[in-house]
């Protein structure tokens, strides 16, 4: 009897409560942690989700038909942790991707298979009859000023590799240099690479162009007017069904032979500034336009994936009114209409004036001429392809391009990944906030688990 009653007691039981409690818990925990390690259960809590991969990359490979291998060069054991967790994540996708990690040290035959050079860190995919080559410098942006990676471009780089493994068409653009025109850049250069297009330069002036399928010529940022006789050939390889994209910036003196060929499609370039005074319809200040999307081909993948495009420094694009029955213009991105147009490039003043023609105004058109099959994209700004725009995660300006060049070559939307970027989050705290969090924390908290263990402690005495 006395040993039921000792069982019966308090004390032996909230004794024993406490044991049983904390055993329960660490089962639970142990079984929790084999069904994750047998399912292989992993959650990305990284802020732009730096190791999952995104729709478009799961579909390239759920369209995969044939095997490719991805070959990670490192030296053994010292394999990057975030690259290989993102390579697990494809082996996981399909059967058709196999992963392996390899050292040049250890087979010298790669360096013979495998034409360029390979560094540790270099990633080759191979689908046994071509390969590409992804250099460590492709896979992460680094700030050299601060020794800080700034973005991942690890799917991108992979997943556009295997799209252009898979693809069977090349495409060529012709981009026209002689007459003072700018580049594109090597971060959009490289982009276009990686998805089967290849950039050449032409001049014009000394060269002829001629309708080649999958081709298409880029016309960026000229500082000049085009000659009379660059005009001709142009216009020669637009009726033979050529396709172009311009883009223009806006000038302190009007590009007449440029204006004389866009009339041909229906329009002209008005050269002055767009001024946007919806607050909606722009970002930082006025003259950096957030642009309506209109419900055209090229555009619904971003109007789909609601990505904003920002277009700096603009000028209207307007219709002349007497055109060709075979002449289609499709305005695409358009201002509000509470924008103005301002003739003086020069004024800092851009308060709306008298005089000042009023919005909305197009800032980019496709034309489609029926006559001849060919196809005319006109954007009017060039700094919406600035490094900082086209790299940033939630900005589909870099997606527009893509679609405005796969649209003049018949094409579907184009596949784009963007980079990752590595966000840092900064707590700033003032000195009444600093000693508020020091006192709390170092002070009340500590005080606070102090009181409540001793009240546990003397009711469980007194039990």
């Amino acid at each position: 009897m006395k040993i039921k009653k000792m069982f019966k007691n308090k004390k032996c039981t909230y004794s024993g409560f406490s044991p049983m409690n904390i055993l329960f818990i660490l089962s639970l925990l142990v079984v929790l942690n084999l069904i994750c390690f047998k399912v292989n259960v992993k959650i990305d809590l990284t802020k732009n989700q730096l190791f999952s991969l995104t729709e478009d990359s799961e579909n390239i490979i759920d369209n995969l038909e044939k095997k490719i291998s991805i070959i990670a060069l490192y030296k053994v054991g010292n394999e990057d942790r975030g690259i290989k967790e993102i390579l697990n994540r494809y082996d996981k996708l399909s059967d058709n991707i196999e992963i392996k990690y390899l050292d040049t040290e250890y087979h010298p035959e790669l360096k013979t298979k495998y034409q360029g050079t390979l560094d540790s860190g270099t990633i080759i995919l191979d689908d046994g009859e071509n390969y590409k080559i992804i250099k460590p410098s492709e896979l992460v942006d680094y700030d050299y000023t601060t020794n800080q990676i700034t973005s991942y471009d690890i799917e991108s780089s992979i997943s556009l590799a295997i799209l252009n493994l898979i693809s069977e068409e090349e495409y060529k653009i012709y981009q026209l240099q002689g007459e003072n025109e700018d580049k594109l850049s090597s971060t959009i250069t490289s982009y276009l690479e990686n998805s089967n297009y290849k950039v050449e330069n032409i001049n014009l002036s000394k060269q002829n162009i001629n309708k080649e399928e999958n081709s298409l010529l880029l016309i960026l940022s000229p500082k000049e007017d085009l000659e009379k006789e660059v005009c001709r050939k142009i216009e020669e390889y637009l009726m033979e069904g050529g396709r172009m994209i311009f883009i223009m910036d806006a000038l302190n003196e009007p590009l007449s032979n440029f204006n004389e060929l866009f009339n041909t499609f229906g329009v002209c370039l008005n050269n002055s500034l767009i001024v946007e005074g919806n607050t909606i319809n722009y970002v930082s200040n006025s003259l950096y336009l957030l642009p309506n999307m209109q419900n055209e081909s090229i555009l619904k993948s971003l109007i789909n994936k609601d990505l904003p495009i920002i277009f700096p420094i603009a000028e209207p694009i307007e219709d002349i009114g007497e055109k060709k029955d075979t002449l289609v213009i499709h305005p695409l991105l358009t201002t509000s209409d509470k924008s103005w147009s301002k003739e003086s490039l020069i004024s800092q003043d851009y308060n709306r004036a008298e005089e000042d023609k009023i919005g909305p105004f197009n800032i980019a058109v496709s034309v489609e001429n029926l006559d001849y099959n060919s196809k005319v994209v006109i954007l009017s700004s060039s700094q919406f392809l600035s490094d900082n725009l086209i790299t940033y995660n939630n900005i589909g300006n870099l997606d527009f391009l893509m679609n405005c060049l796969n649209w003049t070559q018949d094409k579907d939307d184009a596949v784009y990944i963007k980079s990752k970027q590595v966000s840092k989050s900064y707590l700033n705290m003032n000195d009444n906030q600093t000693n508020i969090f020091s006192f709390l924390f170092l002070i009340i908290i500590p005080l606070g688990v102090i009181i409540v263990g001793i009240i546990v402690w003397t009711r469980r005495r007194n039990l």
